[in-house]
């Protein structure tokens, strides 16, 4: 079997964090809050509405036939 070595160094690093928290999810879910806030101008809110998309006018082509 093919072992993905990407695949085997995030295993890898989710285990020390893991670990490092005591396999406690209370404790992981707050380091990554706390994290998070050093990204802020790098993240996505969802609270801001998003831009209207641009509508193209539709075009005729000149090449079609009308009848």
């Amino acid at each position: 079997m093919w072992l993905d070595p990407v695949v085997e160094e995030v295993r890898k690093r989710r285990q020390e964090l893991m670990a490092e928290y005591d396999y406690d999810p209370k404790k992981i879910l707050e380091a990554i809050k706390k994290e998070r806030y050093k990204y802020t101008d790098r993240l996505v809110s969802i609270n801001k509405k998003p831009k209207k998309a641009y509508k193209r006018k539709p075009t005729t082509s000149k090449n079609t036939a009308v009848s």
